[in-house]
């Protein structure tokens, strides 16, 4: 278990979508290849981990995408707990996978 949990969504501005898809795909690849636990969604990708190590990532996350284009809106939710675990991703959403 992990003291937190980021929900990341990446958006690059004024572009094209064949750029968006590309970002977006960079950006999850980095967050599979940086993170402990990764889930990917339609509108989202959540990451659990240390909290310090999240943010470390978040940063990542957001150069890589600059990378590919220059003006890069992202909406960030953090479930942080300073004196413990938060609840897991298959904690939250195993009940509801068939």
């Amino acid at each position: 278990m992990s003291n937190c949990s980021l929900a990341i969504q990446i958006l690059p501005q004024q572009t094209d979508q064949a750029t968006i898809l590309r970002t977006v795909d960079k950006v999850i690849a980095y967050l599979k290849a940086n993170a402990e636990k990764v889930e990917v969604s339609a509108f989202e990708t959540t990451v659990e981990g240390e909290f310090d190590d999240l943010m470390n990532l978040l940063k990542g996350a957001l150069e890589v995408a600059g990378t590919e284009h220059h003006r890069i809106f992202s909406n960030i939710k953090i479930s942080y707990n300073s004196e413990g675990q938060v609840l897991g991703i298959n904690e939250k959403v195993d009940k509801h996978r068939q």
